[in-house]
């Protein structure tokens, strides 16, 4: 079954994330030829984002069980060779890219390091470390951060406040400590949307964060 789809910049393919056994698959359909998948990488876990000239897929994956993972680029609709990045993956979900970088997480020494580089994999520079599983969530374009924020847990625990960082100078920015369970950036590129538990309601609640100022509650939700 699909769990996760995600538009070719272009608007003519689709990438789809399925299940299968205890492994994922990445497939790509071609608009013009709907029904014909072609399989892209398989692994678990695994993250993906497009390149923003629709050319290329980012990957992030690993085999289940063993540290690290593999980061590669690969072309799903051409003959294209893969390139295959120098540093093993860290603890972190998908890859982002913004201000014509590619920002992921690699292994160190003993620290998950989260570095900005050329879309290759070439000359990366650090902008944070910590321990934990990395989310990474790009701005949209013009706003040129990533809100970067950890889980200490991992399965299924919150994500322990944000930071957006700027990928090509390194200026960082904390804007909340709030534990949430997933976020989102506003269209605008000028607040974050947070989701929060609400213990005592025993339901959701929404923040809207904003760059500079307080965060403001919107209200509680239940999940559907």
């Amino acid at each position: 079954a699909p769990i996760y789809l995600q538009w070719r910049p272009q608007g003519d393919a689709l990438s789809i994330l399925l299940q299968r056994g205890e492994e994922l698959v990445l497939g790509v359909v071609q608009r013009e030829h709907v029904g014909r998948m072609r399989e892209i990488e398989a692994g678990a876990p695994l993250f993906y984002n497009w390149t923003p000239d629709g050319e290329r897929l980012l990957l992030h994956a690993g085999d289940r069980g063993k540290k690290g993972g593999r980061l590669l680029l690969r072309d799903p609709l051409g003959p294209a060779e893969d390139v295959l990045f120098p540093s093993d993956a860290g603890s972190f979900c998908a890859p982002v890219f913004t201000s014509g970088l590619a920002v992921y997480a690699i292994m160190g020494d003993e620290l998950t390091e989260v570095v900005a580089s050329t879309a290759n994999g070439e000359f990366p520079r650090q902008l944070e470390t910590g321990e934990g599983l990395y989310a990474l969530v790009g701005a949209p374009a013009g706003a040129n951060w990533v809100a970067v924020s950890r889980s200490m847990r991992q399965e299924g625990s919150p994500y322990l406040g944000i930071t957006v960082i700027g990928p090509r100078d390194g200026t960082s920015r904390r804007l909340t400590e709030r534990g949430l369970f997933a976020f989102s950036w506003s269209p605008c590129g000028t607040w974050i949307l947070g989701a929060e538990v609400a213990a005592a309601e025993n339901c959701l609640r929404w923040w809207r964060i904003p760059l500079d100022g307080e965060a403001v509650d919107l209200g509680t939700f239940w999940p559907s």
